[in-house]
């Protein structure tokens, strides 16, 4: 009953907090909150909270100040006085109308709008919304909130088990980096792939980024285009456990069996963290870490054009795609990877 009590009282706040502009300062409600249920357990009083009664009649009235609290208790008092000589006066008084009562003040608390534009917005959500009042209204309220919060759990885990994730592409005239999906025209390099994933990595969804690597290794071979380069851009990645250690040492050893070297960008610190403490440093190396995409592209384009004896001091580089529109870094024109070994070699 308390925690119910917390809930409603919250949710009430928020909503006046909102209508009328103010900043809610949750410390100070939850000072009030048990202020006033610690007093009263003294007197052994039904645990108080926020009420949807009192609340919107003191909004209808236009109510600014809490005196009006003070004038409601002393009209209660007054006609408290007033019927204790006759008891049997509020024995005949019908209960529909306390329900009325009840319904008339809770009934502009129901957010039709909110619970439209959920519907519209998030299907997963939707379905929560629905099963929480659908459960309310069959079983009760504490029933509803508990399976509301069952399903919002499930589908938490869901999602974080199975991240987005994207092919990445440059978008044109920036450095910057965009899904190929979200943006069709963005530039690809033939022979390296931006894998991007979107969720931290973890027990619960190492599974899916193996297999998701898998896939890109896959899709190139069966399409007989060469891959030699994948780039892991980690900006969405932050976060790291032992088993995201062992799945990025698994996709290491994966995409080496397939002539694939293996790039980091964008690691963050609690990653890069991780990484330093364990075994994958050394097996990656630090040379294959890079501060973002487009660093990496230039140091392969760099690389290529040193493995080719081309002076580097001549020909200064400031972006791997010329004025024209041309991209430079051309891997099948060197052929250097059928002529010396990887490793050692290009980097």
């Amino acid at each position: 009953m308390h925690f119910f009590n917390k809930k409603k009282k919250k949710k009430v706040a928020a909503n006046y907090a909102l209508k009328h502009e103010y900043d809610l300062i949750p410390t100070r409600e939850m000072y009030a909150h048990g202020i006033i249920n610690l007093i009263g357990s003294l007197f052994g009083i039904f645990p108080a909270g926020g009420v949807f009664t009192h609340a919107p009649l003191a909004d209808q009235a236009g109510a600014k100040t809490l005196v009006f609290n003070w004038i409601c208790a002393a009209v209660v008092i007054s006609v408290m006085i007033l019927i204790s000589g006759c008891p049997n006066l509020l024995y005949w008084l019908p209960r529909s109308v306390l329900a009325g009562i009840v319904w008339n003040a809770c009934v502009g608390m129901f957010p039709y709008e909110k619970i439209k534009e959920i519907f519209s917005i998030d299907t997963k959500d939707s379905y929560i919304v629905a099963v929480t009042l659908l459960c309310t209204t069959l079983w009760g309220i504490f029933e509803g909130i508990e399976v509301g919060f069952a399903l919002s759990i499930v589908f938490l885990v869901q999602r974080s088990s199975k991240p987005h994730c994207a092919i990445v592409g440059r978008i044109a005239h920036t450095t910057m980096y965009g899904s190929i999906t979200s943006w069709p025209n963005a530039i690809t390099t033939p022979g390296i792939v931006v894998f991007r994933f979107d969720g931290a990595l973890y027990f619960g969804n190492v599974n899916y980024f193996k297999r998701a690597i898998q896939v890109v290794v896959e899709r190139h071979r069966r399409s007989a285009k060469q891959l030699y380069f994948l780039i892991l851009d980690c900006s969405a990645i932050n976060d790291m456990d032992s088993s995201g250690v062992l799945a990025l040492d698994n996709a290491h050893k994966h995409l080496d069996q397939n002539n694939v070297a293996l790039i980091l960008t964008d690691v963050k610190y609690p990653v890069m963290k991780l990484i330093k403490r364990s075994h994958l440093l050394k097996l990656i190396g630090i040379d294959r870490i890079f501060h973002n995409v487009f660093q990496a592209h230039m140091y392969i384009l760099a690389r290529l054009k040193f493995i080719n004896g081309e002076n580097l001091l001549e020909d200064k580089l400031y972006d791997y795609i010329d004025e024209k529109g041309f991209n430079r870094i051309q891997l099948k024109k060197y052929l250097i990877f059928s002529m010396c070994n990887f490793d050692n070699t290009f980097f």
